[in-house]
C-alpha cells in the first residue's frame, strides 16, 4: 500500500471546538476524529478482518413459487397535473404500524394487519409553464424550476400524503445574464436521494440557491482545523457560461449558477404516524458546482459523498445511452468529497421562531476532499496546498505555451505512471459510489464501521495544457493508453475521512496487453458499482466487490464488464479481474445472431477479443458466496446505435466456488427482446431484502432464492420509452418467469394507444418473502389541459403486485 499525506502540523492542529452555525445553514458541525494531528499520514488501519456475524434467519418463507403475479393495484402518487415529476427514489422503512389512509381515517384495508410505510421523494416543478422530462440531463433553465418533495404512505402505497421539503425555488442567491439580460436565478433543486436508518430520513440534493458563502460558520482566524477551511469549502458561488448554446431538450443556455449540497432532516414519528421534519440546511457554497450526490445509511449515522466540478457541469457528448448533461464527463479538477452526521446528532434541533420546523443543532462534519485533482502550486491560497509544498515540495510543470510553473508534490505515488503525485489539476473525478461497512471487531473488541467510496476518474496523461481546468479533455482520442478513466477507491472509518483525503486512490481496474503494442497498460474503466452482501453470516464469505465496464475505444464504445471481489476490506485483498460478460455470437448465414455460447474460459477474455459488443447499466449483489451480476448487453455495438440489434438484460450468477473462476453459471438473457425495433434500458436487479420474524408480518419472512428485475423500454427510431416490464424468480436466476407490466392495469391498456404513455426510471422493493414487489416510476404523455386525464402530464406513479393467484 503506499504512503499517505502527512500534513504539516503547523497548519492543522487538529483542536476540535463545537462550531456555531450561520442563519443560513443550522447549528454546530459535528465534531471530526482525527489522531496525533495527522492528516492522512498514513493508511488507514482497518483492525476487523471480516465482516461482522449477522443474526441468521430462523424462519423461513418457501412458497413464493405457488404463486402468480395479481394485476398491478396502481396509485398516482404526485397527482398535481400542473406540476410535473422528476427522479424517483423509493425507500421501505423497517418500523411496523397499523394502516392509515392519507387522510387519517384508520379503517383502512391492507392484507396484513400491520404495514411498513413507504416513502418516495422526488423533485417537483412549482414554477413556469408545464414541462416534460429531461430524464437524466441537469439541464439549467431560469423559467422552469423544481422543490423537493417527499411523500409518504402508511397504507400499503393506496394513499399518499405530500411534504415539501426543499423550499428555495421563490429565493434567489446570484445574479446572472441570461440572453443579454441580469436575472436572480431561483434556487433550483434537483438530483435529490433517500436514505433511511431506523425511523430517521435524510434527504440530499443540489440546489442553484446558495446563499451563504460560509455555511458552518468557521472562523477562519483561528489556526485549528477545521475552523480555518482548510480544504477551501467556504468562498462565492459561481457559475458556468454555455454562451447560447442549444441542449438537447432545445432550449438555448446562457449562465447557469453552480450547485451546493443542501440536506433535510425528518424522523417518522410512530405514535402520530408523521414525519416530523426539520429546517433543509445548507452544507457547501456553490464554489465548484456539486452534483451526483450520494447518501449512505449506517447505525451510526448517514454519509455523503458527491462530486465538484470547477468549471461546472460540462455538456458532455452523449455518446453513452443518455443524452449528456448528467455529470458524467468533468473538467479538470473535479473532485470526490466526502461529510458525515453521526447518529447521536441527528435529531439535535432547536426552535426556530422564523420558521414552523424546528432547527438542526449539529450541520454534517467539515467536507473532505478525498481525491487530488486540483492545481496546487507554490504559493497557493488553498491551505491543504500550502502544507503540500511545505512537506513534500515543488516540481516545475510547462503548460503547453512553454509557461513553467511549480506544482506542489504529494506523499502519493500516481498508479498510473508509478511516480510521485504531481497537483498538476490534469484530472477529473466523477460518479461516487458508497457503501459502509461493519467489521467483527476493532483492537477493543467493537465492530468498527468502515466506508467503502468508489468512483472514475479521468486519466489526464494525454497531450493537454494541464491545470487549465478547460472543457478540451484531451486532443489524443484514440489511443487508450492515455484516454479514457480508471477506477478508484479508497476506504476508511465512517468518523475519519481525513485518512485518505487528498489521496490518489486505489486503483481497481487490472493492466491488460494492449493489442497493437504488446505493453502493459490500464484500458479505459467506468461505471463502477460496488457489490454489496444482502445479508451473510459466514466469516468466509466475500465481503465486497467492484464491477465495472472496461474496454479499449472511449466515449461510449465497446466494453465488458468486470468483476472484481474483496475477502478484506483494502486492495491487497482484491481477487484478480474476470471477465463476466463476454460471449460468442452464433448466426445464421444473413448475419442475425440466433443463438450464445460460454465456457468458463470466457472469464479470461480480453476485452478487445470480442470488439463488436457492448454492455452498460451494470448491477450487482451477493449473498454469502452466492455472486449475482446483471448488466445490459449488445452482441453488436454499431448495429445497436443504428437501431438495428437490440440491448438486453443479462443475468450472470456465480453460485459458491473455491475460487473465482469456480461456479459461475451460464449467462441469461432475461427481457430476451428480439428484432430491429424495440431495446431495453435503465434495469433493476433486485433480491430479497433480509428477513425480519420478529416484526410479525408474514411477508417479513426471508425467501432467499427470490429475485425480481424490472426494466424500460424504447423505441430504437424515435428514441422514446415505451413501457416497463418486471419478472421474478424464485429459484435464485436458473429460471424466470414471464415478463409483466407493473404499470397495466384494463384503463391504461385502453388509454396507452390514445395518449402514448411513457413509462420510466422505475424503482423496486420487494417483500422478504418474494411475494410483493411495490414498485415506483415516472409517467409522461403529452399534457391535456382541458382534461381530468390522469393518464396526461409527467408525475410519480406507485404500483403494488400481490403474488396471490395459486397456480
Amino acid at each position: 500500500m503506499k504512503n499517505k499525506i502527512l500534513i504539516s502540523l503547523s497548519v492543522i492542529a487538529l483542536g476540535i471546538s463545537g462550531i456555531v452555525i450561520g442563519c443560513s445553514g443550522g447549528g454546530s458541525s459535528s465534531s471530526s476524529s482525527s489522531s496525533d494531528g495527522f492528516l492522512g499520514a498514513i493508511d488507514p488501519k482497518i483492525i476487523g478482518t471480516d465482516l461482522a456475524y449477522c443474526d441468521a434467519a430462523s424462519v423461513f418463507s418457501t412458497d413464493a413459487g405457488d404463486f402468480n403475479a395479481s394485476q398491478t393495484d396502481k396509485k398516482n402518487v404526485s397527482n398535481d397535473k400542473m406540476n410535473p415529476n422528476a427522479q424517483n427514489r423509493m425507500m421501505r422503512l423497517a418500523t411496523v404500524i397499523s394502516p392509515v389512509a392519507s387522510d387519517g381515517n384508520t379503517s383502512v384495508e391492507t392484507k396484513e394487519a400491520k404495514v411498513h410505510p413507504i416513502l418516495l421523494s422526488y423533485a417537483e416543478q412549482v414554477i413556469g409553464d408545464y414541462e416534460l422530462g429531461d430524464g437524466s440531463a441537469d439541464i439549467g433553465d431560469p423559467t422552469h424550476v423544481d422543490d423537493i418533495f417527499v411523500s409518504l404512505s402508511r397504507d400499503d402505497g393506496q394513499t399518499w400524503k405530500k411534504y415539501e421539503v426543499g423550499k428555495t425555488a421563490d429565493k434567489s442567491s446570484i445574479h446572472v445574464q441570461w440572453d443579454g439580460t441580469s436575472i436572480a436565478y431561483p434556487g433550483h433543486s434537483v438530483k435529490a436521494d433517500m436514505g433511511v436508518q431506523g425511523n430517521n430520513i435524510l434527504v440530499a440534493w443540489q440546489d442553484k440557491y446558495c446563499p451563504s458563502g460560509n455555511p458552518l460558520d468557521l472562523n477562519t482566524s483561528l489556526e485549528t482545523y477545521p475552523d480555518n477551511d482548510f480544504f477551501q469549502v467556504n468562498g462565492s458561488q459561481g457559475y458556468i457560461d454555455y454562451e447560447g448554446i442549444v441542449a438537447p431538450n432545445g432550449k438555448t443556455v446562457y449562465q447557469v449558477p453552480f450547485s451546493c449540497v443542501w440536506t433535510a432532516r425528518g424522523v417518522f414519528n410512530e405514535e402520530t404516524t408523521e414525519i416530523d421534519w426539520m429546517q433543509a440546511q445548507q452544507l457547501t457554497t456553490g464554489r465548484r458546482d456539486a452534483a451526483k450526490i450520494w447518501i449512505t445509511p449506517s447505525p451510526v449515522g448517514f454519509a455523503l459523498a458527491w462530486q465538484e466540478d470547477p468549471e461546472g457541469l460540462r455538456s458532455g457528448k452523449g455518446a453513452g445511452p443518455g443524452v449528456g448533461w448528467s455529470g458524467a464527463t468533468t473538467n479538470h479538477g473535479g473532485e470526490i468529497w466526502y461529510s458525515y452526521l453521526k447518529m447521536d446528532d441527528f435529531n439535535l434541533s432547536v426552535v426556530d421562531d422564523s420558521d414552523t420546523k424546528p432547527k438542526p443543532l449539529v450541520n454534517f462534519a467539515y467536507p473532505v476532499r478525498i481525491t487530488d485533482n486540483e492545481n496546487c502550486k507554490v504559493g497557493d491560497t488553498k491551505l491543504y496546498c500550502q502544507s503540500l509544498c511545505d512537506t513534500y515540495g515543488s516540481v516545475e510543470v510547462p503548460n503547453a505555451q512553454g509557461v513553467v510553473t511549480n506544482r506542489c508534490m504529494t506523499g502519493d505515488v500516481d498508479m498510473l505512471t508509478d511516480t510521485q503525485v504531481v497537483m498538476d489539476g490534469d484530472t477529473g473525478a466523477s460518479r461516487p459510489a458508497m457503501t459502509i461497512l461493519k467489521t467483527d471487531g476493532d483492537i477493543n473488541g467493537s465492530s468498527e464501521y468502515v466506508v467503502i467510496l468508489g468512483y472514475e476518474e479521468t486519466k489526464g496523461l494525454a497531450e493537454t495544457d494541464p491545470g487549465t481546468g478547460t472543457q478540451d479533455q484531451g486532443t489524443i482520442d484514440t489511443n487508450i493508453s492515455v484516454e479514457g478513466k480508471s477506477v478508484y477507491f479508497e476506504r476508511f472509518l465512517f468518523d475519519n475521512p481525513l485518512s485518505v483525503a487528498v489521496s490518489s486512490g486505489n486503483i481497481i481496474n487490472q493492466k491488460y496487453e494492449d493489442q497493437n503494442t504488446s505493453e502493459m497498460i490500464y484500458e479505459n474503466a467506468r461505471r463502477l458499482v460496488i457489490v454489496s452482501q444482502v445479508d451473510t453470516c459466514d466469516p468466509s464469505d466475500y465481503t465486497f466487490g467492484f464491477l465495472y465496464k472496461q474496454g479499449v475505444e472511449t466515449q461510449g464504445g465497446s466494453s465488458d464488464m468486470f468483476l472484481r471481489m474483496n475477502t478484506g476490506f483494502d486492495a491487497s485483498t482484491l481477487t484478480p479481474a474476470v471477465n463476466v460478460s463476454t460471449i460468442d455470437a452464433v448466426l445464421d448465414e444473413n448475419g442475425t445472431v440466433v443463438d450464445y455460447s460460454w465456457t468458463p474460459t470466457h472469464l479470461s477474455a480480453n476485452s478487445y477479443d470480442n470488439v463488436d459488443e457492448n454492455t452498460f447499466s451494470p448491477r450487482g449483489f451477493m449473498r454469502g458466496n452466492d455472486i449475482y451480476i446483471g448488466y445490459e448487453y449488445t452482441p453488436n455495438y454499431d448495429k445497436a446505435e443504428q437501431g438495428n440489434e437490440p440491448n438486453n438484460f443479462w443475468v450472470h450468477r456465480k453460485l459458491g466456488g473455491a475460487t473465482m473462476m469456480d461456479g459461475w453459471q451460464v449467462p441469461l438473457n432475461i427481457s430476451a427482446i428480439a428484432g430491429r425495433k424495440i431495446s431495453t434500458l435503465d434495469p433493476r436487479f433486485v433480491p430479497t431484502p433480509k428477513g425480519n420474524s420478529a416484526s410479525g408480518l408474514e411477508s417479513d419472512l426471508s425467501n432467499p432464492n427470490v429475485l425480481f428485475i424490472t426494466y424500460g423500454t424504447f423505441d430504437m427510431e424515435s428514441g422514446e420509452e415505451l413501457n416497463l416490464y418486471f419478472s421474478r424468480s424464485t429459484d435464485k436466476g436458473a429460471t424466470w418467469e414471464t415478463q409483466l407490466n407493473p404499470a397495466y392495469n384494463e384503463v391504461n391498456a385502453i388509454l396507452a394507444g390514445i395518449h402514448e404513455v411513457e413509462e420510466k426510471e422505475v424503482q423496486t422493493i420487494p417483500t422478504p418473502d418474494g411475494k410483493r414487489i411495490y414498485n415506483a416510476w415516472l409517467q409522461e404523455s403529452e399534457l391535456n389541459s382541458t382534461a381530468a386525464d390522469i393518464f396526461t402530464g409527467l408525475d410519480s406513479w406507485f404500483g403494488l403486485v400481490d403474488y396471490n393467484i395459486s397456480k
